[in-house]
């Protein structure tokens, strides 16, 4: 997977499926390591599409959803609830930060979210550029 500049530059197309691709035998993602770092760097990033992570009481949500956006490719939905990376959880922003410093160096993560009534979980393996 390329890793180039992962922000897009004003008025040109931006394709993140290239750094983000789903492994049908594994049922696991495969996701570039600067695109991965990028992302926790500024989580914004997954919103330069349509979509939107809303903070609830205890919690962040996805709305708003398109195919192809950064959380579809991700393997999210609208009102997917995001719990748990690696065992970390996400309900204050004390724990986003502690997750967010130990998740670097990381090879795969797990994310825990919760659709519906169900909690489920999403792998990512963490893929250099060599």
């Amino acid at each position: 997977m390329p890793c180039d500049n992962h922000t897009p530059d004003p008025g040109v197309s931006w394709k993140p499926g290239s750094f983000v691709a789903y492994d049908e035998t594994t049922h696991a993602y495969e996701i570039d390591r600067q695109f991965m770092l990028d992302i926790l760097d500024d989580p914004n990033m997954l919103l330069l599409d349509r979509a939107r992570l809303g903070w609830r009481t205890d919690h962040f949500a996805f709305e708003n959803i398109a195919d192809g956006d950064i959380a579809d490719l991700l393997g999210f939905i609208d009102g997917d609830a995001l719990s748990e990376i690696n065992g970390y959880p996400l309900s204050t922003l004390g724990e986003i930060a502690k997750a967010y410093e130990s998740l670097q160096e990381e090879s795969s993560l797990t994310v825990t979210f919760v659709r519906g009534q169900a909690t489920l979980m999403h792998t990512y393996h963490i893929v250099d550029d060599d």
